[in-house]
């Protein structure tokens, strides 16, 4: 009887991480591309979501993390759309691989 109850347990503990995954593939992708930016912020030159400023753009060619770009409010929003994007082609990419589901319309 535990046997079965553990093992049931475990298939809904799969189901239900199944389909929580796709909210942590969007995170890792969201917090994968803030690292990346935070040492390195020349990814942001071959992209057209973030506006950098002529002085932000040298900065970024030499490589700088993106703190020394000191990015005002409104591109840190920009910024933050961007890393979402990441998350995002993560999340298509986990539901076309079977990793995690869409959850279910209301």
């Amino acid at each position: 009887m535990r046997a079965c109850l553990a093992a049931a347990l475990g298939l809904f503990a799969v189901g239900a991480s199944a389909a929580s995954s796709c909210d942590r593939l969007v995170d890792g992708g969201v917090r994968d591309c803030n690292m990346r930016l935070s040492l390195d912020s020349n990814e942001l030159l071959d992209q057209t979501a973030v506006i950098l400023t002529p002085e932000q753009l040298g900065l970024a060619r030499k490589q700088r993390p993106l703190r020394e770009l000191a990015p005002t409010p409104e591109q840190f929003g920009q910024i933050q759309a961007y890393c979402r994007s990441h998350g995002e082609i993560r999340r298509r990419i986990g539901i076309q691989q079977g990793l995690c589901a869409e959850p279910p319309a209301d």
